[in-house]
This record gives C-alpha cells, structure tokens and sequence, in this order.
C-alpha cells in the first residue's frame, strides 16, 4: 500500500488564512468590547454622575488605557 503525498490546492490555503484573519479580528472585537464600553459609558456620562463627580472619568481613561492595551500587545512587555 502506497501513500501518497497530496498538496493542498492554493484556495485551501487561502480559506485557512481567510479563518485566521476572521479569528483574530473576532477575539480583538471581544476584548475591546469591555474597554471600549467603559469609555464611551465614561464620556456620556461626564457631566452627569451627582454621586461622585470622578467616576466618568475613571472610566473614561480606564476604558481607553485598556482599549490601546489590548490593541498593541507588544506594549504589555514594558
């Protein structure tokens, strides 16, 4: 019984690059969604919380700090 060696066809390797690339975007959506919602919680919200005056803002550079942290993983090393 022989085996034999089969190449995968250039479209193959397309679709699996096409799956990677879907994957990545996916899993960065995922993880910016925390952030990016505390932000935008933050900057709506600025002008307008009569408890205590600095959670907007504690939000609003909390959410962007993680957003650009989650963006650029080669900063994590710092």
């Amino acid at each position: 019984m022989h085996v034999r060696c089969v190449q995968p066809a250039s479209g193959h390797h397309r679709m699996t690059q096409l799956n990677v690339t879907a994957c990545f975007v996916f899993l960065l959506c995922t993880f910016l969604a925390l952030p990016l919602s505390m932000a935008f919680t933050g900057m709506k919200f600025l002008e307008d919380c009569p408890i205590q005056p600095l959670i907007p803002l504690y939000l609003l550079v909390g959410g962007i700090i993680g957003a650009l942290k989650n963006s650029f993983p080669e900063a994590q090393r710092c």
